[in-house]
């Protein structure tokens, strides 16, 4: 464990590589990962950043009076801007996540006007959990968070910035298809798997990937009830060659026999029921 927490310290312009460790899936061992990093000798800026990563662990799982604990430990290291930030994020996401909504949103808005100007990721990140808490809302008169959060992510040119737009599109995206809006929500998920694609570029890992993968699904889902049948079919074509999962069998069954390819599915039943079995 020594070995991984010390190659998530590693620096670019005093930038902390260790957000990376929210690559992994699992909060316990992220919180683990996160315990050990603050075993090593850290500035106390960077021991603040990650006791506001550790604490946003515990809250995933849960833990959250163990969480402001820890989120008082960070406010006491540090009260630097991007530590405050970070802070007052995290304290929001953790009122949220233990069911208190109402007062998580002061904390985002509060991230939101230290963030502005300061650092464009952070600005997109408290924009988009204020959108999540109240879409109707916005930082101006006719102006919603969702579009805040979109268009500072648009605009950056930092790649982890621009990932937010990607996750503002997809949750969008969607709410555009419930609607029965096919045409805006694929023109969303297009631009959503066009940044997802530039992220598996800029550095190639498991969640980059299957990100990338979800939202060309996301694409070939929308395409089928917009009767575009052989364009979602080459697309999801193209995924199981790239791996066999049951959403993607699923869809291939549907699209094979609408499009009278009766062969072919047959052979992703079968497919899907020993994937079943198991």
């Amino acid at each position: 464990m020594a070995e991984q927490s010390a190659h998530y310290l590693a620096t670019t312009s005093e930038v902390p590589a260790f957000d990376s460790v929210w690559e992994l899936s699992d909060n316990s061992e992220i919180e683990r990962i996160f315990d050990d990093i603050l075993q090593h000798k850290l500035k106390d800026d960077i021991a603040a950043q990650a006791l506001t990563q550790l604490a946003r662990s515990q809250g995933l799982q849960g833990k959250f009076d163990l969480a402001i604990e820890t989120l008082e430990r960070s406010r006491q290291k540090s009260n630097h801007v991007i530590p405050h930030i970070r802070y007052l994020l995290e304290y929001g996401r953790v009122l949220r996540s233990s069911g208190k909504p109402d007062d998580a949103a002061p904390y985002f808005k509060k991230a939101y006007e230290a963030a502005v100007g300061v650092e464009d990721f952070y600005t997109a990140d408290a924009a988009h959990m204020l959108a999540i808490l109240d879409p109707t809302t916005g930082p101006t008169e006719g102006r919603a968070w969702s579009e805040e959060a979109l268009d500072t992510a648009r605009k950056s040119t930092h790649p982890p910035t621009k990932l937010w737009a990607a996750i503002i599109l997809n949750n969008t995206a969607w709410d555009s298809f419930d609607q029965g809006d096919y045409q805006t929500a694929l023109d969303r998920f297009n631009e959503a798997t066009e940044l997802r694609r530039m992220a598996v570029e800029h550095k190639e890992t498991p969640r980059t990937k299957e990100s990338y993968r979800i939202a060309r699904w996301s694409a070939a889902y929308t395409l089928r009830h917009m009767d575009r049948l052989e364009d979602a079919f080459t697309i999801q074509k193209q995924l199981l060659s790239e791996g066999n999962t049951k959403p993607n069998r699923e869809e291939l069954v549907i699209l094979a026999e609408r499009l009278g390819y009766s062969g072919e599915a047959e052979e992703h039943k079968k497919a899907l029921e020993a994937m079943e079995a198991k």
